[in-house]
């Protein structure tokens, strides 16, 4: 099967890693969703590709130095477009609730090692662990995903592709390699 992912949503039309993000790639007829995860200071797992809040939110500094409820004070929309004003960054729980249980592929990305048990619970609560590939450019957070789950499908992101990376790959059981279509 063909899958037409939405990069952290419609992320050419709405602000990236939003919920209206996510929606608007649906609505768009994609059939699978990527999206990044990082962990707040108080531990919440939350959907944000960029390591800084600056240009992506009214807030600045590193995501991970803020609590989630701190975060959640923060517009991540009116960056983008002053109609997106107000949209709020997205719990990694919310964003499973309402996408997991319909019938599209995930691409989900670990952009931080130690969240590795925490998004596997999420995953599996909600029924998912056939829809999701683990994606991440930190091969340890690779290695630690499959200590805790031996069916979880990983895919290891890299800027090039060498037959060194392939058999490390294989050491893990990994799906999938993900080079920078740049690349391709």
């Amino acid at each position: 099967m063909f899958v037409n992912y939405a990069h952290r949503g419609a992320s050419a039309y709405a602000p990236d890693s939003t919920m209206a993000a996510f929606d608007l790639g649906l609505a768009m007829k994609a059939n699978g969703i990527e999206t990044d995860l990082q962990k707040t200071k108080d531990g919440r797992i939350v959907l944000f590709h960029n390591e800084a809040l600056d240009g992506r939110s009214s807030g600045s500094g590193k995501l991970a130095d803020h609590t989630y409820e701190e975060l959640r004070a923060l517009d991540f929309g009116g960056w983008f477009d002053e109609k997106y004003s107000g949209e709020k960054i997205v719990l990694f729980e919310d964003f499973a609730r309402k996408y997991f249980p319909l019938d599209l592929s995930f691409a989900i990305e670990l952009k931080v090692r130690g969240i590795e048990k925490d998004t596997l619970e999420i995953i599996q609560k909600y029924r998912a662990v056939n829809k999701v590939y683990i994606s991440s450019f930190c091969f340890e957070a690779l290695e630690d995903m499959r200590r805790i789950n031996s069916n979880i499908r990983l895919s290891w992101l890299l800027h090039r592709i060498t037959p060194e990376a392939v058999a490390r790959l294989k050491t893990i059981g990994g799906s999938q390699i993900c080079p920078q279509a740049a690349f391709v």
